[in-house]
């Protein structure tokens, strides 16, 4: 996998990953929310897409399976270091935790979960457009334990194969959170240094036995 961080004009990051012929771009539009883009470099036309992430792709595989992990068990709101830097004593840190591990839990709830994940994979319908016709992101993994990234135009009335990721309104807000941390996580990580792969089959068992 070829892999490329760029600033833009506003100085966010674009992020490209390029493999057997498909690149990936993560990135910020002009509005301001986050987009997925995925492109066949040999068919620009083409109407449905996918990107396929191994272990062998090291740190980049670790991120995306946690990506989708989080949403699959619904583990969405963390501790951050923000918040524990205000909690004076041990007892204050525990019941932060325990206020998040309530509040994710109550996300098994949440009216757009079982269309988003029936856990063997993720859809996500694109925020910027009604939710029949905007395009559709699948993010599902696979027996061979590869992360495969599929984007379906639904409308030939759209030119790009691309989903949005709204961070006002979105329809599956607080999911949205997961892809801005996957998008921070990119930026940041140190390209030359293997993340260990956990198993996947955890994060698809939790989710089905619920």
């Amino acid at each position: 996998m070829e892999i490329s961080r760029k600033k833009d004009s506003l100085g966010y990051d674009v992020i490209k990953m390029t493999k057997e012929g498909i690149t990936l771009t993560i990135f910020f539009g002009g509005n301001g929310d986050l987009y997925w883009d995925l492109m066949n470099l040999d068919d620009f036309e083409s109407q449905d897409e996918s990107f396929v992430i191994s272990p062998s792709d090291g740190p980049i595989f670790e991120l995306f399976r946690r990506l989708f992990c989080s949403i699959a068990t619904h583990q969405i709101f963390e501790v951050d270091e923000v918040e524990a830097s205000f909690c004076s004593t041990p007892e204050a840190l525990e019941r932060i935790r325990a206020q998040k591990v309530k509040e994710n839990e109550s996300l098994s709830r949440h009216p757009y979960f079982n269309d988003l994940c029936n856990g063997s994979y993720v859809q996500w319908h694109s925020d910027n457009e009604p939710f029949e016709t905007g395009n559709i992101l699948t993010i599902l993994l696979d027996r061979a334990g590869r992360v495969i990234i599929n984007i379906k135009r639904v409308s030939r009335e759209y030119d790009f194969l691309n989903v949005c990721f709204t961070q006002s309104g979105s329809r599956y807000r607080p999911f949205d959170l997961a892809f801005y941390k996957n998008y921070t996580e990119l930026c940041e990580m140190d390209l030359t240094v293997d993340l260990p792969s956990e198993s996947i089959e955890g994060c698809v068992r939790t989710r089905e036995s619920q």
